[in-house]
């Protein structure tokens, strides 16, 4: 995924002039500049994308805004969304986050690993996402270039329609998931063991 390539790639598609270099400071470069930021960050923040998905050690944080849990860590601002949280390698559900903070109970020896979404590489990204990308940022050179607002209203339908389309095609490289666990479930699977 390229940006100045995205970018023209929809400058074209709406009618304009594409732009040579990133920030050149034409009008067609500021709009899509801008609605490019505005999409990138939306088309990831609203799925598990499995080429946006990553993790890290977290540092501890002298200041804890919780008060159900002793220990805090510091989140990056590139997390958007907490996939899981574990220690010593098992997933603990006991945890909260506060702003950009992480509150916990675990030992000072406990190992925490964080999984979560966050903005991807640029070859990371799966070629259906960069598409949608593409057209969302269509969407936003027909509303602050061409001032079309139905077109604009028309191509946004559609490019949630694709999204729900790609996101379930994207995920089928994952093994299927369990949209409700079910603690009474999991209580009856162990006892039966």
């Amino acid at each position: 995924m390229d940006k100045l390539q995205i970018l023209n790639r929809a400058l074209a598609a709406t009618g304009n002039t594409i732009v040579n270099v990133l920030n050149d400071g034409s009008d067609e470069w500021m709009v899509a500049d801008m609605a490019f930021d505005r999409a990138i960050e939306d088309l990831i923040s609203r799925h598990r994308w499995p080429f946006a998905a990553a993790s890290f050690t977290p540092s501890e944080v002298a200041t804890n805004p919780s008060e159900r849990y002793e220990n805090a860590f510091a989140l990056p601002p590139t997390v958007f969304h907490v996939k899981s949280v574990n220690v010593d390698g098992y997933q603990t559900n006991l945890y909260e986050i506060i702003g950009r903070t992480l509150s916990l109970d675990t030992d000072a020896s406990g190992l925490v690993t964080v999984a979560y979404i966050g903005m991807p590489e640029s070859s990371a990204w799966h070629p259906q996402a960069a598409e949608i990308l593409t057209q969302m940022v269509e969407v936003g050179c027909l509303r602050g270039l061409n001032e079309d607002f139905d077109e604009a209203d028309s191509r946004h339908r559609w490019v949630e329609s694709r999204l729900i389309e790609a996101r379930s095609t994207v995920d089928q490289q994952n093994p299927a998931r369990n949209q409700f666990q079910s603690t009474i479930r999991d209580a009856r699977r162990q006892r039966r063991i």
